[in-house]
């Protein structure tokens, strides 16, 4: 997942660190965002996501893949455009063909829907990347609040096999921290070995306790 996330051309930003100001002034116009967000604003970033909206002018484009290119090494375009090269500066070029819109004239139908699978499939691969999967479950909870505490719960019992008392207690002995209890639960360690574990495999449950 990138660590900011922006659109040029309308002024909106959204992602992790969307309420910075100097974000959102870096913004407008188009211009200044090409210039500004890549190689100024955005440079202590790991992953930056930008969508650009309006009409932004292909030499505006170019430069903004070239300077994204520049800061972080790889670059990816998306667009709905069939027979055409994805942002033609880009390192990787993604293009489905939805086909023509049931609605003539509306790009929120086919279009849109194309364009979400997308981004949530890399999103997902992403986050699988990262090691915020075990299985198929997002094990990396941040438990905010008391749904979020349950879902915790859930999700230990779910991986473990364990009952809810178990992994209840787990998860009280390190700080409600669902990939800790997990490697606790499936390997017998206590917390500080299973924070060792998950260190040493970069954050990754499967490979902490052992599976492939």
């Amino acid at each position: 997942m990138p660590d900011i996330a922006v659109v040029l051309g309308n002024g909106a930003v959204r992602g992790e660190h969307a309420s910075l100001g100097n974000v959102h002034k870096a913004l407008t116009p188009p211009a200044r965002g090409v210039a500004g967000v890549i190689t100024e604003r955005l440079s202590l970033a790991h992953n930056v996501g930008v969508e650009v909206r309006q009409g932004l002018e292909p030499v505006l484009m170019d430069q903004l893949v070239v300077q994204a290119g520049q800061v972080f090494g790889m670059t990816g375009g998306q667009h709905l455009r069939p027979g055409e090269e994805a942002d033609g500066a880009a390192d990787i070029g993604i293009a489905p063909t939805p086909g023509p819109e049931v609605v003539t004239g509306s790009t929120r139908m086919k279009s849109g829907t194309a364009q979400k699978m997308v981004l949530n499939m890399l999103s997902t691969g992403a986050m699988i990347k990262l090691g915020k999967v075990y299985g198929n479950l997002m094990v990396d909870v941040k438990p905010t609040n008391a749904k979020l505490v349950e879902r915790c719960k859930r999700i230990v019992c779910e991986a473990t096999g364990v009952d809810y008392d178990t992994a209840t207690e787990a998860l009280e002995k390190c700080g409600y921290r669902a990939k800790v209890a997990i490697v606790m639960l499936k390997t017998g360690s206590d917390v500080h070995e299973a924070e060792q574990r998950l260190e040493a495999h970069e954050g990754r449950v499967a490979q902490a306790v052992g599976e492939n």
